[in-house]
């Protein structure tokens, strides 16, 4: 199989976007934390590396959908963070979904019974 060399010990997609959404609650929220770089600092991580996380956010609804409905841990690692950002950049969501399904038409025929159940 083509991913038995990977390690899973990175956090999916799934943790990162709910991070994303817990991070965006905090600055939202009565907290001495209020900007983007004193979280950064609380949480131990870069700027730039939370900003990473954060920009998850601006994945499609249906993308976001998607991807927390997928229970096979082959497919949550292929649909990982790295193939998503890219995704996530782009501002019309229309033009997201697109390139989206790309990704997923690729990987059909490495997982073709797992993707036709998701």
């Amino acid at each position: 199989m083509l991913f038995n060399k990977i390690a899973y010990n990175q956090p999916t997609s799934i943790d990162l976007i709910n991070r994303a959404e817990g991070y965006q609650n905090t600055l939202r929220g009565n907290n001495r934390v209020n900007t983007q770089a004193a979280l950064a600092r609380k949480l131990g991580i870069s700027k730039a590396r939370l900003t990473q996380i954060m920009n998850l956010l601006k994945l499609a609804p249906e993308i976001k959908s998607y991807i927390r409905k997928l229970d096979d841990q082959e497919l949550l690692h292929f649909f990982n963070e790295k193939r998503l950002r890219p995704i996530a950049s782009i501002q019309d969501e229309k033009t997201q979904i697109i390139e989206f399904k790309k990704i997923k038409k690729a990987c059909r025929g490495v997982f073709r019974s797992k993707i036709a159940r998701n």
